[in-house]
């Protein structure tokens, strides 16, 4: 059982990741220690760049014709 978010905690990947697909809401307590943690704030705009722009998260080597 996983214990209760406490604001100095660093956010799961996992939430952030859910959190910018559209998957899930952040908690109040959550948002706020987005606002107040660069590490989570980093990682939560990592991902907001990828699902913002598949090509890069999906990109293919080009193949020779």
């Amino acid at each position: 059982m996983e214990r209760p978010f406490e604001k100095d905690d660093c956010i799961k990947m996992r939430r952030l990741f859910e959190a910018v697909a559209g998957t899930t809401r952040l908690e109040e307590p959550e948002q706020e220690h987005l606002h107040k943690c660069q590490l989570c704030r980093g990682v939560f705009l990592i991902f907001v760049n990828l699902y913002s722009n598949p090509s890069v998260a999906s990109s293919k080597k080009p193949t020779a014709a």
